[in-house]
């Protein structure tokens, strides 16, 4: 009896024994984890880099829309408040627009209405009067992609916007000179064919640029907007459909040429009577 007991212990030793020895090995097994080979670390760098090119890529597009929405923005803005300007209440004004005798609907020489920034058919006094009337601040005058132009700076001593130039602004205007039917878009108007404000062209009718386009001869385009507040984007600056006043319907119109037997566009950006820009 004992030795059949005996047998007995021995054998449930033999079985912990051997069930201790299973679980080590099954232990030893799971804690063998796989680490990175050099493929895997391969394949994460290439990945990575990947995902690096296609979002410096990408910026510059993303950068460039962005300044192109901000500056339609700001055209339609700068439109508005040219014709704010004259449709305030009390003002009396019947000529909506700036740099101009509502009385006698005659062009302000330099002087205290044009806050000595020159005479009133100047595309940057009438834009300096905007500004003395706080109707947007000077960076609201510089387009996004524009690399040259700068900010006026207020006078301390008048704490007046003076001595404002085409370099302080990106913008063309229309001429204050012309044709009776172009000059009838400075009055209170919603004409939806007649363009009156636009991104500066840069050289000549030859060899046009613009600022989003800056090498010479690559052409002209931009924002521009209509006499309705209506902003749109062109990438040439010869419009078709475009009138002005009663005048017929023009069906090449080139937004800085002046054709002085029709009644058409003509903006200026560095004096009244240029349409093109030198920088």
């Amino acid at each position: 009896m004992k030795n059949v007991f005996a047998q007995c212990v021995h054998q449930d030793a033999g079985c912990k024994s051997k069930r201790r020895g299973l679980g080590h090995g099954a232990f030893s097994d799971a804690s063998r984890t796989r680490g990175f080979t050099l493929i895997d670390l391969l394949v994460v760098v290439g990945v990575v880099g990947i995902l690096l090119v296609g979002a410096l890529t990408l910026q510059p597009a993303l950068v460039r829309q962005q300044r192109m929405t901000q500056n339609a923005t700001q055209v339609r803005g700068i439109h508005q408040s040219l014709v704010t300007f004259g449709t305030a209440p009390g003002t009396g004004r019947p000529w909506p627009f700036p740099g101009v005798h509502s009385g006698t609907k005659t062009v302000y020489t330099n002087g205290t209405y044009t806050d000595f920034n020159g005479n009133g058919d100047l595309p940057s006094t009438r834009f300096a009067i905007l500004l003395n009337g706080h109707f947007f601040t000077p960076e609201y005058l510089l387009n996004p992609a524009d690399p040259v132009s700068v900010p006026a700076v207020l006078d301390p001593a008048t704490n007046e916007y003076r001595g404002v130039h085409a370099g302080n602004h990106s913008f063309a205007l229309m001429a204050l000179t012309g044709t009776h039917n172009e000059r009838s878009e400075w009055w209170q108007t919603l004409n939806s064919d007649a363009v009156v404000l636009a991104d500066r062209a840069i050289g000549s009718a030859a060899k046009t640029s613009s600022v989003w386009s800056r090498d010479p001869g690559v052409g002209w385009h931009g924002h521009f907007a209509r006499n309705d507040n209506a902003v749109a984007f062109a990438k040439s600056p010869t419009l078709s459909g475009t009138r002005y006043g009663s005048g017929t319907v023009n069906t090449a119109d080139h937004l800085f040429a002046d054709d002085p037997t029709a009644d058409d566009a003509f903006l200026v950006h560095e004096n009244a009577t240029t349409g093109f820009s030198s920088r």
